[in-house]
């Protein structure tokens, strides 16, 4: 009764005669008198009638038993007891010893739930030992490789070989685990039947606490059918890239394969898709009246239907009535053929139609929809928006369309954008807008076209960063550089009017009162060639105009007897045509005018006039 486990002499009805000091400080305190209290009464849960029936049959056949019971501990903790008892050879008495088994109670319980979990989980899972022979495998395992538990067990992985893999695959394979590493990987294997599939396996190995290895386990998932559907989207995405990059092709085709050059004009464009095809579309091409005709369109969505669309709008921007008179109403034309479509499609168009004249640099800007196009007064550092002049097309079948006239001199641009530029948004959802792409603009007056268009696309680059585009990028951009203007014609009167002309349509983006200055300027130093130098001799003028972002150049010359500017000159009473006060008239209209010999006979005639400088405003 010295012993630390508790110990008890039961009388044969299960009552308790005696325990020891351990029992009291094993078992919760509940008021109870030791001694006649059945010790069925220190037990929880229902294994009190077991014990009954072992003590009864000990009883009768004088025979010693076992007994595990739950108790509740002195401290309130659901505990577990092993009882052994001995009944007395002569007396009516059972001597018991108990053990605490509460640890391994607990033990054998995750015991139990860990081999449940491993038999009833969806992934086949097996055991190997050391030498790699199977000793153990749950029930999915055998749904899955298709043997049966005394077919398998006992047996080594070879069994579930399929000879796909060669023996580097396994070499592998063993070199990781044999460096204590978990092996994992897509192995095909082969069932009894001989049909093949494939599992998703992992493996690792176990050691025992002294740190040598034990056994290994491995859990598979068969992937088989996942196997299959990505074979069959692989096959279905590579038809879909095939047909995008068809759409691509197509899509690429639409856009010009070369821009139009022209000697003093300088152009770049530039599209970006913000998917694998665009709903983007710009064209520039030279018609048959040698004007500039520029266009660039946004269709309504993204991807493949807004590309098929403006598939059909690059047809018509083609196929209309050439040349184009008015931007309005090609516009106007455009949207009648379009509407039933956009209509049926729930969609729309914005489109942007500009008319350039080389021959005065005018420019005819009509907008449906579109974002405004933006004229960079170079010289002057004035930036011009142009804004919409109608509806985008296709939301009134009725729409009319109304244009804006401007100029361009030498160092001015114009730039045609669509909305992906000002839309695009960085990680904080912050878009790049107006102003961010007008102080980029504001970067570029020095810039040719294709530099321009550079510096926009890598500002909106840097802006986003790694933020998706959420629209396609197009740019235009048409740069007026500085050119020179030449012609000659003999020295008729009747051809002053036909040199005018040509000065006048040249220097007219400048203004009309400085064109007037140089028109009258050439005016007056026509006509007296013609009439003074020229009137008893036949001969050919020849003039350059020399156009710059800052002024003209008027250089002219002749083959007439050399002009003296001593001597005295013949008067009439037209002073406008009268060599010396026409000269004054000259100098008080331009900044310079100087004249000089031409060797061996011959007159160069030198007029300059500068333009004002003005700071930068922004209009429109």
């Amino acid at each position: 009764m010295l012993s630390a486990d508790p110990s008890v002499i039961l009388q044969d009805d299960g009552s308790l005669k005696k325990v020891n000091p351990s029992f009291t400080r094993t078992f919760r305190n509940t008021g109870l008198k030791v001694s006649g209290t059945p010790l069925t009464m220190f037990f929880s849960g229902e294994q009190g009638r077991d014990f009954e029936i072992k003590l009864k049959m000990a009883r009768h056949k004088k025979i010693s038993f076992s007994h595990e019971a739950q108790f509740i501990s002195s401290d309130d903790e659901i505990c577990w007891i092993q009882w052994s008892f001995v009944s007395h050879k002569w007396k009516k008495l059972f001597y018991g010893s108990g053990r605490d088994i509460t640890l391994l109670k607990q033990q054998e319980e995750q015991l139990r739930v860990s081999y449940t979990a491993m038999e009833s989980a969806a992934n086949g899972i097996y055991l190997l030992d050391k030498n790699e022979v199977i000793t153990w495998v749950n029930s999915s395992f055998l749904k899955i490789s298709g043997f049966t538990r005394t077919g398998i067990v006992g047996k080594t992985p070879e069994n579930l070989s399929s000879g796909v893999h060669g023996e580097s695959f396994f070499n592998d394979m063993r070199e990781t685990l044999s460096q204590g590493m978990v092996w994992i990987g897509e192995v095909v294997n082969r069932r009894p039947d001989g049909s093949l599939y494939t599992v998703e396996q992992t493996i690792a190995p176990v050691y025992s606490p002294l740190g040598e290895l034990s056994y290994f386990v491995a859990i598979m998932q068969d992937i088989s059918e996942r196997k299959k559907a990505e074979k069959v989207l692989q096959e279905h995405l590579f038809l879909l890239q095939r047909d995008i990059d068809l759409a691509a092709k197509v899509q690429a085709s639409l856009l010009p394969a070369a821009l139009p050059q022209m000697e003093g004009f300088d152009i770049s464009a530039l599209a970006i898709p913000a998917q694998y095809v665009s709903g983007d579309l710009y064209d520039c091409f030279l018609q048959d009246d040698n004007k500039w005709f520029f266009a660039m369109a946004d269709i309504s969505g993204k991807g493949v239907p807004a590309a098929m669309l403006a598939s059909s709008v690059k047809t018509l921007l083609r196929s209309g009535s050439m040349p184009y008179e008015n931007p309005s109403l090609f516009l106007n034309e455009i949207n009648g053929k379009l509407y039933n479509q956009l209509n049926n499609a729930e969609m729309f168009v914005t489109l942007c139609a500009v008319k350039f004249d080389p021959d005065d640099a005018s420019l005819i800007y009509a907008n449906a929809g579109h974002t405004q196009g933006i004229v960079i007064r170079g010289y002057e550092n004035k930036i011009e928006l142009l804004p919409p002049t109608g509806i985008p097309l296709g939301i009134m079948k009725e729409a009319l369309y109304s244009e804006t006239r401007t100029s361009l001199v030498p160092g001015d641009a114009f730039v045609l954008y669509s909305d992906g530029i000002t839309e695009a948004h960085n990680e904080q959802w912050e878009l790049f807008g107006m102003e961010r792409l007008i102080e980029i603009l504001k970067q570029t007056l020095l810039m040719n076209a294709e530099e321009r268009i550079k510096l926009i696309v890598e500002a909106v680059s840097d802006f986003r960063k790694e933020t998706a585009l959420s629209d396609d990028i197009s740019l235009v951009v048409f740069c007026a550089e500085p050119r020179m203007v030449q012609f000659s014609f003999v020295a008729d009167i009747l051809n002053l009017e036909k040199m005018n002309s040509i000065i006048r349509n040249s220097c007219s983006a400048y203004g009309q009162e400085f064109s007037y200055a140089i028109e009258l300027s050439a005016s007056e130093l026509f006509t007296n060639i013609i009439l003074h130098s020229h009137k008893d001799s036949e001969g050919i003028i020849r003039a350059k105009l020399t156009l710059a972002p800052d002024k003209v150049e008027l250089d002219i010359y002749d083959s007439a007897v050399l002009y003296e500017a001593d001597k005295p000159q013949d008067r009439t009473e037209n002073l406008l045509n009268e060599g010396g006060h026409g000269l004054n008239i000259i100098r008080q209209l331009c900044d310079e005018l100087t004249h000089s010999a031409i060797e061996p006979e011959g007159n160069h005639w030198h007029v300059v006039k500068r333009r004002k400088n003005e700071s930068l405003t922004i209009a429109g």
